[in-house]
This record gives C-alpha cells, sequence and structure tokens, in this order.
C-alpha cells in the first residue's frame, strides 16, 4: 500500500513539472517572438513583408 501511495505522489509531481516546463518553454518562445516582431526591428513603409523582418 505504502508503495502505492509513493508511486502515486511521483506522478503526480512529474506530471506537475511536465506542466511547469511546458510554460516555461511557452514563455521562452513568447518572448522571442516578441523580440522579433518588436516595433524596433520591423521595416517601415509599404513595400514590406514578413520575411523582411527575419
Amino acid at each position: 500500500m505504502r508503495q502505492m501511495l509513493i508511486a502515486q505522489h511521483n506522478a503526480a509531481n512529474t506530471l506537475s513539472q511536465a506542466e511547469v516546463d511546458q510554460k516555461a518553454m511557452q514563455q521562452a518562445a513568447r518572448e522571442a517572438a516578441t523580440k522579433r516582431l518588436s516595433p524596433e526591428i520591423l521595416p517601415v513603409g509599404r513595400n514590406w513583408s514578413v520575411r523582411d523582418a527575419f
């Protein structure tokens, strides 16, 4: 019984850590995209495409 409770506790901790890791990766990707597309980096004028920003 004790081993079952320990296994359940470990599974819950693993799931929780995976969720935290996923949120951290999403936040890092969001920050990278925001930095890449910030107004200071984007070209000005009418004749530019998104490809010009990369």
